[in-house]
């Protein structure tokens, strides 16, 4: 559900019609999703879709574009866990129970978001 729904962003200038994800703000946000995403790659985890700036002669790839990515098996070593990435980058990161989904969720130094996608309703409103 996930990557279908990324996979269905249009990546372009947000004042075109039909476009959902305009450039990053600067070369060095671009250049920062690019290197969470290349160590999440490095540390066991999978693209399951982008994770790379856009094709050259896509006529977005000049830009500070960023093909919005998902990553399976992420881990908490990772950068996209303790950074803040400020891209379209998803990792996807698995619990075995509420509390370590509490727990990893809590393991921060930042006021960075976290969303849980849940099998049981009664659950997530535990977490409101």
């Amino acid at each position: 559900l996930v990557v279908a729904r990324v996979k269905a962003l249009r990546l372009g200038d947000g004042l075109e019609a039909g476009v959902t994800l305009g450039p990053l703000v600067s070369a060095a946000g671009r250049d920062k999703v690019a290197a969470h995403v290349e160590d999440a790659v490095a540390k066991g985890g999978r693209v399951l879709t982008g994770g790379s700036r856009p094709a050259p002669g896509s006529g977005l790839d000049a830009g500070t574009f960023f093909e919005p990515t998902v990553i399976v098996d992420s881990t908490i070593d990772m950068r996209c866990f303790k950074e803040e990435t400020f891209g379209p980058l998803v990792p996807l990161f698995r619990f075995d129970s509420e509390s370590e989904a509490v727990q990893l969720a809590n393991d921060t130094e930042y006021g960075l978001a976290e969303f849980m996608d849940i099998k049981y309703v009664c659950m997530g409103l535990n977490y409101q």
